[in-house]
């Protein structure tokens, strides 16, 4: 049996359950000419970085009601996938949307398999999904719900794109803050151990002097960099709010 490392790779980034069920059947659920590229697995790290803040009420009901709300979910994908996506999205949004729906149809048949399962977690199963596309399923609205309207995926792709950039921006000023925090904390220790080596500088052999030079020099080599670290994002968060 033969599976694309790549294609392999992809896979379990986005759902580890898929990325087993290639790895075992070696079939594969994304398009063929679909070619992966860097910014593609970027985008796919950053969605890894979305999480989950709340589950819905209906999580928590009896498992006759969530598995008819599980298969619920699959019936409106099908509805979604027999339109004409082509007329409605561009055509990398349109792949977008159809891998979405293709692992999240695919994903969500495997989970119903494991219902009666005595150690399923239906807090775990629906996490699963939501991590496929975190943007994706928070805008293309609730496909548990046997109402579901086919007028929610009307203006998707810009929805999906100004969400996508809103979450993408909080995680890159979490980021940039983790750093900054971590750099100032380094900063310190250094001027600490700086402040501390001058101290003992004045009090011992000249001998020993020159190795406590040395131990100077270097800690000035260790704070430069990240004080310069720290001016660059900090000039690059300034130029976002300008």
């Amino acid at each position: 049996m033969n599976t694309n490392t790549e294609i392999l790779n992809f896979l379990y980034l986005t759902s580890p359950r898929i990325g087993k069920s290639y790895q075992s059947s070696g079939i594969n659920p994304l398009p063929e000419s679909l070619s992966l590229t860097k910014d593609s697995i970027k985008e796919r790290l950053y969605l890894g970085q979305m999480h989950l803040s709340k589950f819905p009420d209906f999580i928590f009901s009896s498992k006759n009601q969530l598995k008819y709300l599980f298969q619920n979910s699959i019936k409106n994908i099908k509805k979604i996938l027999k339109i004409e996506l082509k007329s409605n999205f561009s055509p990398i949004f349109c792949k977008k949307l159809n891998i979405y729906l293709t692992l999240r149809e695919k994903v969500t048949n495997l989970i119903l398999k494991e219902f009666k399962k005595f150690n399923f977690d239906e807090c775990d199963a629906y996490t699963e999904i939501f991590e496929l596309d975190p943007v994706m399923f928070e805008v293309i609205g609730n496909l548990f719900d046997e109402k579901y309207s086919l007028e929610s995926i009307k203006d998707l792709e810009s929805r999906y794109n100004d969400l996508y950039q809103a979450k993408l921006k909080h995680i890159e000023e979490k980021t940039n803050n983790k750093i900054s925090k971590n750099a100032e904390i380094l900063s310190k220790k250094v001027l600490e151990n700086t402040k501390v080596a001058k101290t003992q500088k004045q009090k011992i052999s000249k001998k020993d002097a020159k190795k406590v030079e040395k131990d100077l020099e270097k800690a000035e080599q260790t704070i430069d960099p990240v004080l310069c670290e720290i001016k660059s994002k900090s000039k690059q968060a300034n130029n976002k709010e300008k």
